[in-house]
């Protein structure tokens, strides 16, 4: 177990020699990828709460954010400049922070939580039952490695997590991480033949920036409600 979890930090934050990490143990550690989402969404909502004390207009969602693209170092981001260009990327964390800056502020702790939890759970929903685009790299590895076990715990947790952390809204962001992160793979699948490394990492940012946008409006739809 202490194996799996080392290799699943290694692979969500970069800090670490990826390279050397083996495939298998890479993929038994995709069961712990939400909690270890939810840890690092946890930090950036703590630095979000620095932030805010220190500067209350804004301070608390641009340095949440910046948290969370720094504890993983931009991979995600970096994954959509590399397939869509980087003004696709711009425009991703320029909606963000957008997201971050209009949510109550009571909302902008489980926000980012929730964000850095339903990202890294989006890995595992897309690389169980696909086929790599291509034969070698750790994306690929980890995609033949990924097992229904690992799939299974990892969308266990991720559903306790957030019902937990959201309650009823929980199903909704659920419900709608797992359809856009299906449609994204059934995409991939169409124009690369599988999924990579690059459509792994950028499932996770776009789940990431619609979690935000989604917990931003369902804030302000139940606040004013």
């Amino acid at each position: 177990m202490v194996r799996e979890l080392r290799a699943a930090v290694v692979y969500l934050t970069g800090f670490g020699d990826r390279a050397a990490l083996d495939p298998e143990t890479t993929a038994r550690g995709g069961a712990f990828f939400p909690v270890l989402g939810l840890a690092l969404g946890g930090i950036a909502a703590l630095a979000a709460r620095e932030g805010a004390a220190l500067v209350p207009d804004g301070g608390g969602a641009a340095v949440g954010l910046a948290a969370l693209v720094l504890l993983v170092r931009a991979a995600p981001l970096r994954a959509v400049a590399r397939g869509a260009g980087a003004l696709a990327a711009v425009a991703l964390l320029a909606l963000e922070l957008g997201a971050l800056w209009v949510v109550v502020p009571s909302a902008l702790g489980p926000s980012l939580a929730l964000a850095g939890m339903l990202g890294r759970w989006a890995f595992v929903v897309q690389a169980y039952g696909s086929t790599p685009a291509r034969p070698d790299g750790i994306g690929a590895a980890f995609t033949r490695a990924m097992q229904f076990r690992e799939f299974g715990l990892a969308s266990v947790s991720a559903m306790a997590l957030t019902l937990l952390l959201a309650d009823a809204v929980g199903l909704v962001l659920l419900l709608w991480t797992a359809t856009q992160t299906i449609a994204l793979r059934i995409l991939v699948h169409g124009r690369k033949g599988g999924v990579g490394e690059t459509s792994l990492a950028a499932g996770a940012a776009l789940a990431e920036a619609s979690t935000l946008l989604l917990c931003a409006a369902l804030a302000r739809l139940l606040t004013t409600g």
